[in-house]
């Protein structure tokens, strides 16, 4: 049986002395790893379906208003 979903994480880059971490940016961790100068965080691991994730990897969701 295919496994039709993939496990996914906030990233986290570092800039300007401080590590952001954008709310509403999911990936892979090869898809992250793979931007360069980001990490995953393992923290927020969660399971998405497989066809909900872009070409690259990612997933993203509405951002949100303070």
């Amino acid at each position: 049986m295919e496994n039709n979903y993939a496990l996914v994480y906030k990233l986290c880059y570092h800039t300007r002395g401080h590590d952001v971490i954008p709310g509403h940016i999911w990936g892979t961790a090869d898809a992250i790893e793979a931007l360069g100068d980001c990490r995953p965080v393992f923290a927020t691991e969660r399971q998405v379906p497989v066809r909900d994730l872009d070409a690259g990897g990612f997933l993203y969701e509405a951002a949100q208003a303070a």
